[in-house]
């Protein structure tokens, strides 16, 4: 869900950069968002969602944190507890914003960022 000239851009950044439905199903990711969850483009392919890999502790409040972004809100820089594919923890940041196409609002898009250097 990356324009064209735009993907190449985000297949080179050290961040990760997603998409996801409102469900939180992941429409995109990059390699290093990929990297940071340890999984494979296969899985990616199969599909994944993004609540997969939130804590539990934090679900509930990144399910109301987006629902307020899709309804309009800007979005906002905020650090979850997420945990990679084998169960590891991953101290990281979440900034979503709104993914228009064509005017109308089809989910999220935003960044990964890992944190774990300020562990």
């Amino acid at each position: 869900m990356v324009p064209a000239p735009l993907q190449n851009l985000t297949e080179m950044l050290p961040q990760g950069v997603f998409a996801i439905v409102p469900d939180g199903g992941v429409t995109y990711l990059n390699p290093a968002g990929c990297d940071a969850l340890g999984i494979t483009p296969a899985e990616l392919a199969e599909g994944i969602n993004l609540f997969d890999f939130i804590d539990e502790a934090h679900r509930a409040y990144l399910r109301r944190r987006l629902a307020v972004i899709l309804a309009g809100a800007p979005g906002q820089l905020a650090e979850y507890r997420i945990r990679r594919r084998d169960g590891t923890p991953l101290p990281a940041m979440i900034h979503a914003a709104r993914l228009r196409v064509a005017g109308e609002v089809i989910g999220l898009q935003g960044l990964l960022i890992d944190i774990t250097h300020r562990e």
